[in-house]
């Protein structure tokens, strides 16, 4: 669609057969990488131009950014200031701007508009923002993934394809990893975790006669924590549902397993909580009764609340 607009734009003029020599030009993402603080977090990555020579005579640009719709929402896309700053025209428009968002990329084109006789005389140079896209971090563990360039056109005011170097971003969302080391009899289990919120402590607390484990989970005000467990079956296991009690609540989980160990990931608001994980069958192979299991969360919630109204009345 956008190819087709720039060829139409461009068919007034009669192409020749000039071609221009090695590149000079440079079409990149800035900042080359973007490390986002939290989840939902927006932030801006720019397109810019770069080494352009008037007598280049760019007069249209096309492009798209391909990034991870599991990890990034693109929130808005706006024309940046590098092209209209040689504008052919008196007034406004300065550059025909468009874009659409597909699946998993952006797609956008700038046209330089003519003067009134429909050429141009008037050629951009130097360098500068041609596109700023502004993302929204989305609630997914390990988030890191490319924000890449390609089907970069350039053309000049001959209809001619410029040649240009392209060099594409970064995004990643950082999160703590931890290695709990916990040790049963003489045996040692590896649990790690990886959360936006802080994990203690370190090593976390087993109880193999309950079967579960239990840390503290804190994150600041406002902010939704997310939590990926790692565990080894050999240590902790179920055949059927986990019980996951956060904050004296039960909440859902997502679940994936290999052939040693049990990945559990689940999310929860911030302050300071503690996060239980019980198990069916517990090392040494001990099944846990799924009515103990029930007992034993109903105590957790039972506890919490009551130390919530001793707290309350206190104050």
């Amino acid at each position: 669609m956008i190819m087709l607009l720039l060829a139409l734009a461009a068919a007034a003029f009669i192409p020749s057969k000039i071609t221009h020599a090695q590149p000079t030009i440079l079409l990149k993402v800035e900042p080359e990488t973007y490390t986002a603080t939290r989840m939902g977090e927006t932030f801006d990555i720019n397109v810019t131009i770069n080494n352009v020579e008037a007598t280049d005579k760019v007069i249209g640009i096309e492009f798209k950014l391909h990034y991870n719709t599991s990890l990034l929402e693109v929130v808005d896309v706006a024309e940046g200031p590098f092209l209209a700053q040689f504008n052919n025209t008196p007034t406004e428009p300065y550059v025909y701007f468009i874009y659409y968002v597909e699946e998993d990329y952006v797609v956008v084109g700038l046209y330089l508009m003519p003067n009134a006789t429909g050429y141009h005389n008037v050629y951009p140079e130097g360098s500068g923002t041609i596109t700023t896209i502004t993302f929204k971090t989305l609630p997914m563990p390990s988030s890191q993934c490319d924000l890449t360039l390609d089907w970069v056109l350039l053309i000049d005011s001959d209809g001619v394809e410029i040649p240009c170097y392209i060099e594409s971003g970064h995004y990643s969302m950082p999160y703590e990893v931890l290695v709990h080391q916990i040790q049963w009899e003489e045996q040692v289990f590896t649990v790690t975790t990886e959360s936006n919120g802080t994990v203690n402590p370190v090593p976390m607390i087993f109880n193999q006669t309950y079967g579960y484990l239990m840390f503290n989970l804190t994150g600041a005000d406002g902010e939704v924590i997310y939590c990926k467990v790692e565990i080894p079956k050999e240590l902790l296991y179920s055949s059927g549902e986990w019980l996951i009690i956060v904050g004296g609540e039960r909440v859902p989980y997502t679940k994936s397993e290999n052939e040693t160990h049990t990945i559990l990931y689940f999310k929860t608001t911030a302050s300071t909580k503690s996060v239980y994980i019980f198990g069916t069958e517990v090392v040494p192979e001990f099944p846990i009764p799924i009515l103990w299991m029930a007992i034993l969360a109903s105590a957790a919630a039972l506890t919490l609340s009551r130390n919530f109204i001793k707290r309350k009345s206190k104050a």
